[in-house]
């Protein structure tokens, strides 16, 4: 009896083992004594292989992540700026071929793709993109080649867990706004947010945590015409919000700043707002008495620039103010045009953006940059001016002043 006891005790425990096995993956609760243990189901690690190709030859696709299997290829478009595609796409001299749109539109019809699966009707082309963490999902790892590109790009692994994207739609409604879409692959859902911007070539997406949240924001901006259009937005319980750059933002931030010339050759800048002034001899600048003071009538040719818009002191005593910041970012008056492309491309919640925007004198004559320091007020759910710094530079009077 004894050994028969033991037996079974052997074959119950065994049994034990085996369903604690078949059963690892699976949430079970466990009741003992009125508690409960819960065992999670480890989350499934979906791989994203993402292909760029500036070969419009290419087969373009953009899997909807309801439907998406474990392993999901996307295939996107992006314009090589090494590649002169009305050389490639056209025959002989287009400026007299009376087919050369034609021809040009035909090509680049294959950049369009069919989203439907996010509401829209009408094709769309990827503007811009980038792998971020925006969802609750899980961060993994996503894989981006380049092909076709003549400047050769290596792969590259990013850590994220969505794809951002901005799209716009077909050139039949080309005045329609640009969309950001967010694709969710692990969670298999997709998200759709209307902008207040125009899809343009140049579009470009920058995500990182503005608001100590541990999800990153999504930045969005180009130029349009001179000036950066930009705005920022949030992921918060499937929907996007926007923090920044929709109608209810009446400027730049550069109504913030007043610039002033003085008597004596001076220039100050005010941010009344923050307590802000700074005065500089315009001497500092690189300007001579010479280039700014007026001159009598008879010394003025058809080409001098400098009487007609600049020279606005006489004896030293102000005349005119021709003393101005920028209202916008611009990179048409931006003496470091490489920072008004780059300054929205890195940020966090402790430093906030710093914004650069240009001091001149008259349109033409950039001498420094007043700074916005923007961060994110939790009580407005929006991003704020915080803070002033200026930067000033020495100008070559021979190639800014006497070029004309």
């Amino acid at each position: 009896m004894k050994k028969i006891l033991i037996v079974l005790a052997g074959m119950l425990l065994l049994g034990l083992c085996i369903y604690g096995s078949n059963n690892r993956n699976r949430t079970e609760s466990i009741s003992a004594d009125d508690s409960s243990v819960k065992v999670e189901i480890p989350e499934k690690d979906t791989k994203v292989s993402i292909h760029v190709s500036a070969d419009l030859e290419t087969k373009f696709s953009i899997p909807a992540p309801e439907t998406s299997g474990d392993q999901v290829e996307i295939s996107l478009f992006q314009e090589d700026q090494d590649i002169d595609y009305e050389e490639r796409y056209t025959d002989g001299d287009w400026e007299t071929d009376d087919d050369y749109w034609d021809e040009y539109d035909k090509a680049f019809e294959n950049r369009y793709l069919d989203v439907s699966f996010l509401g829209l009707k009408e094709k769309v082309y990827v503007t811009a993109f980038q792998v971020a963490a925006i969802t609750d999902s899980k961060v993994s790892e996503m894989e981006v080649s380049y092909a076709g590109f003549q400047k050769s790009r290596e792969t590259e692994n990013k850590q994220g867990n969505c794809i951002v994207m901005a799209l716009g739609i077909s050139d039949e409604n080309e005045d329609d706004n640009a969309y950001l879409a967010v694709l969710d692959y692990q969670n298999k859902k997709s998200y759709l947010f209307e902008t207040t911007m125009y899809a343009w070539d140049n579009d470009v997406i920058s995500c990182y945590d503005l608001t100590g949240d541990g999800k990153d924001e999504i930045v969005y901006f180009n130029d349009t015409n001179k000036a950066m259009n930009w705005g920022v937005y949030q992921f918060d319980q499937g929907t996007l919000s926007c923090l920044y750059g929709d109608q209810e933002d009446d400027g730049w931030f550069g109504e913030e700043f007043k610039v002033s010339m003085l008597d004596d050759y001076k220039l100050k800048i005010k941010a009344k707002k923050f307590g802000f002034e700074e005065t500089i001899s315009i001497k500092e600048l690189g300007i001579q008495k010479s280039d700014i003071e007026v001159i009598p009538a008879s010394q003025i040719d058809e080409d001098d620039w400098l009487s007609i818009h600049f020279r606005c002191y006489k004896d030293g005593k102000v005349q005119e103010n021709i003393a101005f910041v920028d209202s916008c970012l611009s990179d048409y008056r931006a003496y470091d045009s490489d920072e008004v492309w780059t300054c929205l491309t890195k940020g966090n919640a402790s430093d906030g953006l710093k914004i650069p925007l240009n001091v001149c004198l008259t349109k033409w004559v950039p001498v420094g940059k007043a700074y916005a320091i923007v961060k994110y007020n939790e009580e407005t759910n929006r991003l704020e001016m915080v803070g002033v710094d200026t930067e000033w530079r020495k100008i070559d009077r021979k190639k800014e002043l006497y070029y004309w």
